[in-house]
């Protein structure tokens, strides 16, 4: 077993310690554990067109009855939202803070849908009506936003009043991952949600649900809400979603249309023959043209299949394009990060990113809308822009090659890896092993059936299918969950008639083929790693060798440069002393035959004798070299 494998064995323990002591310390140890549970079985089926839920769900859900901080962390479309519904099945009103409005309106749906009281209160609704509503305690689920709770003064009082705040017995803050992210500068509230305690009775315990979620991301998130994770109830089932597809396509630009025209090339002579797919965008303007390009793309008479939705639309046209792509009617939606998280469609069974998002969490979150019908298989597209591959030359402070587009570390290692995409967002948010039992199938056939067909005592009196039954053998092949008898029994019922007998040693060959599994795992991707460490190394050095040629070419190119303004400055130098001697001698020559007149001396004068005795020979040339010089300046800066 690996060592994360031990980590995450403890921490589920742990939690299961912290839930079983919270159900003896129940009701002074008269807590009925089996009796509630089957209670919520029984109302989730009714309400569920019989759809039971699973264990971990029933786990979640008593914890939040039993006033367990609690924080879920499972993959998009597993079901996270259904605990939600547990207290208030048990008698209890839950507070959910949502951070889209049209997830908020997608939840109140669905919970009316399965008969519950839901309301959402937010600026599109808020009204006269709503607040008596929320007064008379209508409402059984609150749907709600930070910046509700804070800021809106009616809904604050509303939320203070000792009437309203006693039949709230759970806060769930749903894709709590935003609290991190959004919280330090988008939607500053998001850092304050901890504090929603103090408008409810001590000890209301806090649900924190996510599908993408960092280890450093828990321990932050534990911080704000005022969580002790050692004595919560903590599950990580992993955000992976083995039913999507994932893959990169390099495109010329996060603008570029044309790029998607190859996922819609038809023919189409009818609405059921387009996939349905979302296509995420980053701008409102921009999903626009794009909705308006694919129609054109389409026949006139299917046209109407293409729809866009963002949070600049109006709510009656969020409320009708969405319902025209649940109904199917719509087949191809544009969204903006407004339909990124929670936004539960099932017919999507693809999922188009036009350029890079600002993180790994924002690309799964907004993958993980594909696949969500039980069953279906589902793509989940990547286009990234070529600017993502490309280095350039780093700022004057700094040496060496940058990448001409910054993309979070976690987001460009997925994208860039040779290796299993999986794994990358594996280990980036800390998931628990995952077991592929699937692909034991055939292994586990072969050497189950092998053993006990090598049995005297079973051989002479049934057959390999009436020791095993093909449909129970695909059952224990594959659901990882199932880890003892009484787990056989809840998944298929008593359709094996060997069960007690030959239940544990089955699972038994399921726990040494799942050991062999992971160690084969664990050791390919040490091979995988030190390869990659390689690669990297090597990708280093050409890294390094390509920046020591760019440096010798630039200083190559500066001496070339510096030798050309020194050749120049020469020539130049000795134009203009040639020209200042060519100057000062031809001043001289002037000078000499044409002297300057001076005012005689004073007769009988000394000066005067000496005058009329020798000719005088005197020039002005200090005047003269001023001027030649002021000219020579002139010559200089235009030259120049």
């Amino acid at each position: 077993m690996s060592e994360q494998h031990t980590i995450h064995e403890k921490v589920k323990q742990r939690s299961y310690l912290n839930l079983q002591n919270a159900r003896k310390s129940a009701n002074k140890g008269r807590y009925d554990s089996d009796g509630t549970r089957s209670r919520i079985v029984r109302e989730a089926k009714r309400r569920m067109d019989g759809k039971e839920p699973f264990g971990w769900q029933l786990d979640v859900g008593e914890a939040l009855h039993l006033k367990l901080d609690t924080v879920l962390i499972a993959g998009t479309g597993s079901g996270k939202t259904l605990p939600f519904a547990i207290p208030p099945i048990l008698g209890g009103k839950v507070l959910v803070i949502s951070p889209l409005l049209s997830l908020q309106q997608n939840q109140v749906e669905r919970f009316t849908k399965e008969g519950f009281k839901a309301v959402a209160v937010n600026s599109e609704t808020w009204s006269p009506g709503l607040a008596q509503r929320l007064k008379a305690g209508y409402d059984q689920i609150i749907i709600t936003s930070p910046e509700m709770c804070f800021t809106h003064e009616p809904f604050r009082e509303i939320l203070s009043s000792g009437d309203f705040s006693k039949d709230i017995v759970a806060i769930i803050i749903d894709e709590c991952h935003v609290v991190e992210a959004w919280g330090e500068k988008f939607r500053t509230y998001y850092k304050a949600v901890g504090d929603l305690r103090a408008f409810f009775p001590i000890g209301t315990p806090i649900l924190a649900t996510t599908a993408t979620l960092t280890p450093s991301a828990q321990q932050n998130l534990a911080k704000t809400l005022d969580i002790d994770l050692d004595n919560a109830f903590y599950l990580n089932l992993g955000n992976d979603r083995p039913n999507i597809t994932y893959s990169v396509k390099v495109v010329k630009s996060a603008e570029d249309v044309e790029a998607l025209k190859e996922f819609f090339n038809g023919p189409y002579d009818s609405r059921e023959k387009i996939e349905q797919t979302v296509i995420f965008v980053d701008d409102h303007i921009f999903a626009q043209v794009v909705c308006r390009e694919i129609r054109n793309w389409l026949p006139p008479d299917l046209r109407d299949t293409v729809c866009f939705f963002h949070a600049g639309r109006t709510k009656g046209s969020k409320r009708r394009v969405l319902k025209k792509v649940q109904s199917g009617y719509c087949r191809i939606m544009i969204a903006t990060d407004a339909a990124g998280m929670g936004m539960d469609i099932p017919g999507i069974t693809r999922v188009l990113q036009l350029g890079v998002t600002n993180s790994l969490s924002t690309w799964l979150q907004r993958a993980g809308r594909a696949g969500r019908k039980e069953g279906s298989q589902a793509q989940a597209v990547l286009l990234v822009e070529e600017s993502v591959f490309h280095f350039v030359t780093a700022s004057k402070n700094t040496e060496g090659l940058v990448p001409k587009k910054t993309v979070e570390p976690a987001l460009r290692e997925w994208i860039e890896t040779q290796t299993c995409r999986r794994d990358k967002a594996d280990e980036y948010f800390g998931n628990p092993p995952r077991t592929k039992r699937k692909e034991n199938y055939f292994v586990f056939k072969e050497t189950f059936l092998t053993t006990r067909n090598q049995r005297a005592n079973w051989c002479f009196c049934l057959s390999a299918e009436a020791l095993m039954p093909d449909t129970v053998l695909s059952k224990l092949a594959t659901k990882a969950r199932l880890r003892n008898v009484d787990d056989i029994r809840a998944e298929i019922g008593d359709t094996w008639a060997l069960m007690r007998k030959h239940g544990d040693e089955a699972l038994a060959v399921l726990r040494e083929l799942d050991e062999k599994r992971l160690e084969d795992k664990v050791a390919t991707t040490t091979a995988n790693r030190e390869l990659a460490k390689q690669k990297r190394a090597a990708e280093k050095a050409e890294r390094l060798r390509l920046e020591a040629e760019e440096r010798e070419k630039q200083k190559a190119e500066a001496k070339r440069k510096q030798e050309e303004v020194e050749a120049r400055r020469a020539v130049l130098q000795k134009e203009v002393d040639r020209r200042v001697q060519a100057q000062i001698d031809a001043l001289r020559r002037v000078t000499i035959a044409h002297p300057i007149p001076r005012s005689p001396p004073l007769s009988g004068s000394s000066i005067h004798n000496q005058s009329m005795q020798v000719p005088m020979v005197q020039t002005n040339l200090p005047y003269t070299l001023g001027s030649a010089n002021n000219y020579i300046c002139k010559i200089l800066y235009f030259s120049i």
